[in-house]
This record gives structure tokens, sequence and C-alpha cells, in this order.
């Protein structure tokens, strides 16, 4: 067993050094504009580094059928690297599916209407109106983000405005969570380094779906999630 780890590992770091030494280059050999995908980034004004992690996370979404997989060779592809984690396309895409399928705040945030009253959707909601929205139901509007149920870090790929609007996971303004920066930075870190040891590989939550309690700091109904790992060559 530790043999066949090891072999996985080596092929897993020549793997990604492949497709470094590919990528990288592709920034400063491809700037036709508007021909290629790292030429409309270009055209943009994207930065070369993010360019070439672009590109190499568009390599590992055609060759990968496992999200983990995806996730953990650009982890792997960037390690030791001077490189802001919180840059990388693919991690960013399952903190922000994290974020909106799994809110920490499912309960609705009251907001007062001012004393010029509100004009919303064809409807006039005169001062001193309570009004609000939970989280779960902006995050999971089919509108805007398509299969909600779904969790597909790829679709932040390609966010739409609406996307990136809607998705406000520490609310907004004067009122919004003071320890955002931290609590996301906190996630980043801790999603690195569960998917780099590859402890999760195989396994698969024992529940068939999880439900929150409507608190302001959500809690999971049995306060817990139970995983299983199947055997190599079976379940």
């Amino acid at each position: 067993m530790h043999l066949v780890s090891r072999s996985r590992k080596d092929r897993e770091a020549e793997s990604a050094k492949t497709v470094h030494g590919y990528t990288i280059s592709l920034p400063y050999t491809d700037e036709r504009k508007g021909k290629t995908f790292q030429g409309r980034l270009f055209e943009h004004g994207t930065p070369r580094e993010q360019i070439a992690a672009e590109c190499k996370s568009m390599m590992f979404a055609g060759t990968h059928s496992s999200g983990h997989d995806r996730l953990r060779e650009e982890i792997l592809a960037n390690r030791g690297k001077e490189i802001d984690i919180q840059q990388l396309p693919y991690i960013q895409g399952v903190i922000n599916e994290g974020f909106r399928i799994a809110p920490a705040n499912a309960t609705r945030l009251p907001r007062v209407v001012p004393s010029s009253g509100w004009h919303f959707g064809g409807h006039y909601f005169p001062p001193g109106t309570i009004v609000g929205i939970a989280s779960p139901q902006l995050f999971s509007n089919p509108d805007i983000f398509h299969e909600p149920t779904a969790f597909r870090p790829e679709r932040w790929t390609t966010a739409s405005a609406e996307m990136q609007r809607d998705l406000v996971p520490f609310s907004l303004g004067i009122r919004q969570c003071i320890a955002k920066n931290l609590a996301t930075a906190e996630l980043y870190m801790a999603v690195e380094k569960v998917v780099e040891s590859d402890i999760l590989r195989g396994a698969k939550a024992v529940q068939d779906k999880l439900e929150l309690w409507e608190w302001f700091n959500v809690a999971m109904k049995g306060n817990k999630i139970e995983l299983a790992w199947a055997h190599e060559g079976g379940d």
C-alpha cells in the first residue's frame, strides 16, 4: 500500500510539473486578442500569472471527472509558490459554492424602509416597513444560479455579474460581519490542507441530505456530518 501511494504521488508531481511548464508559457507566447482563451484574458488586462493559473484550471477541467481531483491538482501545482491561494480559480469556486449551499446565516436579516419609502418589483413599500430576505432563498434562485442544489464550483469560472452581486455570505454595508476577511482566509487555508492531505479521497456522506435550523448562526440538524470511506476494490 505504501509503494502504491508513493507511486501515485510521484505521478501526480510529474504531471503537475509538466502542466505547469506548459501553461506558464501561454501568456508569453500567445497574445492573440479575442482569438484564444488566454488571448481574451490578456485583452482584458488579466495579469500573466493569473492567466497561467486560469489556463491550468481549464486543463484540469477537461482531464478530471472529479472535482476533488481537480482541486487537488490545482493546489499541488501551486504549492511552494509565492501566490495567494485565494487567487486560484478553482478553489475560489469551491469556497463560493460552500458559501452558497451552506451559508453561515440562514435566517432573514430584517431592514427598515427609510423615510423616503422604497419601490421594488413594481411595489411600493412605505416608510417603516420591515423587509428582508434569508440567504438560502437568495443563493438558490434558479434564475441566477442554474441548478441551485448542485455543488458546481465550475459555475464561478464564468460567473455573471448577478451571481457576484447576490453571493453575500457575510452580508453587506455597516452590518456585515467584521470577521469576514479572517473567516475567509481560515476557510481557504483549511480547505487547502485537507485536500492536500488527500484524507477525503473515497469518502461519501452517509446522510442523503443535510438540514439546517433557521437560526442567526446556522446550526445543522443532528450537529454532525457522517462520512464513510469505500474500501479499495469495492464498497
